[in-house]
């Protein structure tokens, strides 16, 4: 009789191989987690909240002697008065519960929270980026304004000089029928300097469409670090930019129906233009998109290309369609630019173009009224 000899798992290579690769992924799950939990970590760390929250505990503490240093509005209720502005804040807070939360805010690089007293609006404060990042790339947040909104008895206070009233002068650019607020106050021609100014020239529109008008806001507000708001006509939020920080600025809604029913022919209405311009089309493939008895048709008819520059080629670039507003059931407005390209014996000629359009509702199809052309 024969015996059976005994094997080993590891006497086959296909096992050793096999426990060596299960090994070696369990060392790379194990490492991967380390890392990833290292960077979940980090980005933890650095989430404004921690920030926000170091603030909101001066309030929950009822901590005025600190306030009073980070307060904006202090010196306007107060007069510069620390012990008045302590004393009447803890009598104001007494027995109140304090709440706090994040309040909405269109500006990424601004948080803003809101305290209340029994549900009612006290302060609020802000945080913003503080220029420093962690090791590993996570922005580093710290206090950017403290503002609280009360009204203090100014009676009882007696300094030595009356400390001068502290605004700052704030100017926001919304059309006109568009709400703006600033820290929930409405903002309107009552409470502030406005200055209107037409968005597009007189006579560029057809008789009977309205103009829209831009307003320039030039508001005075008690807070350093306000928090401001534009909504449409429709009631919803428009992006505002920033460029500094006293300025905010936004335009008209845009359609983003008209511009994906009407870009591509917007565009090749603007590419025929120049073209006819370098003498490369034809001045009728041009009117046959004019509304009839338009300026359009007439500054066409009387442009001329007799001074083209000579060329062999042409090409067309970094095209850009936009700024569609719809004015009117039958008239919108919109903004093509592009590089027009030319080879000419000197080398490659760019022109950069840029062209605005007024289109109409004219046989049931879209007609170019008037244009602006740089």
């Amino acid at each position: 009789m024969s015996k059976n000899k005994k094997t080993n798992l590891l006497d086959s290579k296909f096992y050793r191989v096999y426990f060596t690769c299960l090994a070696a992924a369990v060392v790379v799950i194990l490492v991967g987690t380390v890392w990833l939990m290292g960077i979940l970590r980090d980005v933890e760390s650095a989430q404004p909240i921690y920030v926000a929250r170091q603030v909101a505990q001066l309030f929950e503490a009822k901590d005025f002697s600190d306030i009073y240093a980070l307060d904006t509005s202090a010196a306007q209720i107060a007069q510069g008065d620390k012990d008045f502005y302590v004393e009447n804040m803890n009598a104001i807070a007494e027995g109140k519960t304090v709440d706090w939360s994040e309040a909405f805010s269109t500006d990424e690089d601004r948080r803003r929270y809101n305290v209340t007293l029994d549900g009612e609006r006290f302060a609020s404060f802000t945080v913003v980026p503080n220029g420093e990042t962690t090791a590993r790339g996570s922005r580093l947040w710290t206090l950017g304004a403290v503002t609280t909104y009360v009204t203090l008895d100014e009676s009882a206070a007696q300094p030595d000089e009356a400390a001068p009233e502290t605004t700052y002068a704030l100017s926001i650019t919304a059309p006109k029928g568009y709400a703006v607020t600033v820290d929930g106050v409405a903002v309107t021609a009552e409470n502030a300097a406005a200055t209107e100014t037409p968005l597009f020239e007189e006579g560029f529109l057809p008789s009977g469409v309205e103009a829209p008008m831009l307003v320039k806001y030039e508001y005075q507000c008690p807070a350093a670090a306000p928090e401001v708001t534009v909504a449409d006509a429709a009631g919803a939020a428009m992006t505002l930019e920033h460029p500094s920080e006293y300025m905010w600025s936004c335009g008209l809604r845009e359609s983003a129906e008209l511009q994906s029913q009407f870009s591509k022919a917007a565009y090749a209405l603007a590419q025929h233009i120049a073209r006819f311009t370098s003498k490369d089309g034809s001045k009728d493939a041009i009117l046959k998109y004019c509304a009839k008895d338009s300026p359009a048709r007439k500054k066409f008819n009387d442009l001329s290309n007799q001074y083209a520059t000579p060329h062999s080629d042409i090409a067309f670039q970094n095209e850009s369609v936009t700024e569609f507003y719809e004015l009117s059931p039958d008239c919108f407005t919109c903004h093509v630019a592009f590089d027009y390209l030319m080879k000419t014996r000197a080398g490659v000629k760019t022109d950069h173009t840029t062209y605005t359009f007024c289109v109409v509702k004219q046989g049931g199809s879209g007609k170019l009224y008037n244009l602006l052309m740089m």
